[in-house]
């Protein structure tokens, strides 16, 4: 995927602008103008790094909203699934959604894949969910859980839902 933006990336570091416009879960690069914007150059390398994670969240069938997230916090399904892929430090700086269960980005793939029912059971203190399960992925803002939600689509998990707000939606509705 990234070969076909290799010519913008190395025209945005030498000093052309572009744009990125979404149609329809593809995206196309138009050069905007030659401003020399800095700011706008790594905005635009990071956007255009993050595409490949955020092009499959962009489907409403593919994402969960605060609602459906506080309801399932209230009242946890043993069919539904919270899994926030933040770092446990992240977790204790800021906190958690109810009923949550966390699994760094980076132990995702080995949880789903390679822990039999014991072992994750052990480590996260739930059951391994089946392919079949509900899965909802949360991060801080979406970037990671879409990742998150790749890699298990990638192992044949079906039911799998980002909630792109992430941390940052949920402490904001949630203030006091």
């Amino acid at each position: 995927m990234y070969k076909r933006f290799l010519p913008y990336l190395c025209d945005a570091v030498n000093g052309r602008s572009y744009s990125i416009l979404q149609i329809t879960n593809s995206y196309k690069i138009v050069q905007a103008n030659n401003n020399h914007d800095p700011l706008q150059h790594h905005n635009l390398l990071f956007n255009i790094i993050s595409l490949k994670y955020t092009s499959c969240i962009t489907q409403d069938s593919l994402t969960a909203s605060y609602e459906e997230i506080k309801k399932l916090g209230k009242q946890p399904s043993k069919d539904v699934y919270i899994i926030d892929v933040r770092e446990p430090t992240e977790l204790q700086e800021t906190g958690t959604i109810p009923s949550s269960l966390n699994i760094p980005l980076g132990e995702v793939e080995t949880a789903l894949k390679e822990l039999s029912a014991k072992q994750f059971l052990d480590k996260y203190g739930r059951e391994k969910p089946d392919k079949q399960c509900t899965i909802i992925y949360s991060c801080k803002t979406g970037r990671r859980s879409g990742k998150a939600q790749e890699i298990s689509q990638q192992l044949g998990y079906k039911k799998v839902k980002n909630f792109v707000g992430g941390w940052t939606e949920w402490e904001e509705r949630n203030k006091s």
